[in-house]
């Protein structure tokens, strides 16, 4: 009966009785083949890439030492093969658990299967990675699976010397660990819906100057609440808007006006907007009666009682405003003891006296503009 071999290393089992004289040398090739299979050591070279049909080998020789028995085996080239190397391991019923090295150059990966070709069942060796794979030797339908395809370990220990002991997946972050990893999805999770500057110690700068945006068309911030003030266009102090303020103020607290009122008022109501040094006054008053303000020979105009902001002048809080004994609109400075606002500067020209061109209405409103003290 002649001699058979084992079915993963093909170790050779001589007949009982056979190989008188030369059985010492068939048992020295067999330690080899042991010893090959189990810390062996093998730089391959591929010449071609090969492809699916005609691919490069791996043999595993029954009664012989070769390259495919080897624990280790790493793939070189003499240059770039220009193409996805393909290499099947023989025979196709062998088992086997290996380490494989992909060095080829150019960047090409390697393609490892075992049996007859299928692209469910091979295994794609990334360039310049190690990986542990796994021939299960079930003939032509053999399979090539990576061993550590989902890997357990009480702790890893990278090349910066931290162990990491745990992967997480917290969305809300709270575990305080220096030696987890958190999720993709979980990192994803908490930025989008938790994440705040309140931990920020120091500026939050962009990459590059007068570059990027805050926000966008599509993704807009909604407010924005500063201590300090902004520079708008520029970088200089002509720039710098510090103060922004919306409110009320009492339009006739002072209860008078240049010249006499008619009809009853029902209400006064003086509304501002402050920017900058510059503020927007808007003022109403409503008459439950038609209301006219005439001075007689004189033009009218209505006292502010007590505006929200001293002016740049300093001058009393007044507004001008006018009206003609017959009904006509004109434009009036203050009188002579309030020059202390520019006169000219405070036209009333927007004040209305409503569709009746200032006779009978019941609503006065306008607008003035002025600079404030600081």
């Amino acid at each position: 009966m002649p001699s058979t071999y084992t079915t993963n290393l093909g170790i050779e089992k001589i007949e009982s009785g056979a190989q008188t004289g030369v059985w010492g040398t068939t048992t020295n090739t067999n330690l080899d083949i042991i010893d090959q299979g189990i810390n062996g050591v093998h730089t391959e070279t591929l010449a071609v890439p090969g492809d699916s049909s005609s691919p490069n080998t791996l043999p595993i020789t029954d009664g012989a030492t070769s390259a495919g028995r080897n624990k280790f085996i790493e793939f070189v080239d003499g240059g770039d093969l220009g193409a996805t190397a393909y290499v099947q391991l023989t025979p196709s019923d062998a088992e086997k658990i290996v380490f494989m090295r992909n060095s080829l150059s150019g960047g090409r990966s390697v393609i490892v299967f075992q049996g007859t070709y299928n692209a469910s069942n091979d295994f794609e060796i990334p360039n310049g990675k190690d990986v542990v794979l796994k021939f299960d030797g079930a003939g032509v339908g053999a399979v090539v699976t990576n061993v550590f395809n989902s890997l357990r370990a009480e702790g890893v220990s990278l090349a910066s010397g931290t162990t990491v002991t745990a992967i997480l997946d917290e969305d809300d972050m709270s575990s305080d660990s220096d030696t987890a990893l958190a999720t993709q999805q979980s990192i994803k999770a908490y930025i989008d819906g938790t994440v705040n500057l309140t931990a920020v110690t120091t500026d939050i700068l962009p990459n590059t100057d007068d570059n990027n945006d805050l926000g966008s068309a599509a993704k807009r911030w909604q407010d924005l609440y500063l201590s300090g003030g902004v520079y708008i266009g520029g970088t200089t102090s002509a720039n710098f808007l510090d103060d922004y303020e919306e409110g009320t103020f009492t339009l006739n607290g002072a209860g008078s006006f240049l010249g006499a009122i008619t009809g009853t008022v029902s209400s006064y109501y003086g509304q501002y907007t402050k920017v900058g040094r510059k503020v927007y006054l808007y003022g109403v008053i409503k008459g439950s009666t038609a209301i006219t303000i005439d001075s007689g020979t004189s033009f009218g105009y209505v006292i502010f009682g007590s505006m929200p902001f001293a002016s740049e002048t300093g001058g009393p809080e007044a507004y001008d405003t006018t009206h003609g004994a017959g009904g006509d609109s004109a434009t009036y400075g203050f009188t002579s003891n309030k020059t202390a606002f520019m006169p000219t500067a405070f036209y009333a020209t927007d004040w209305s006296w409503g569709a009746t061109n200032g006779i009978g209405t019941t609503v006065l409103s306008g607008n003035i503009t002025y600079h404030t003290a600081s």
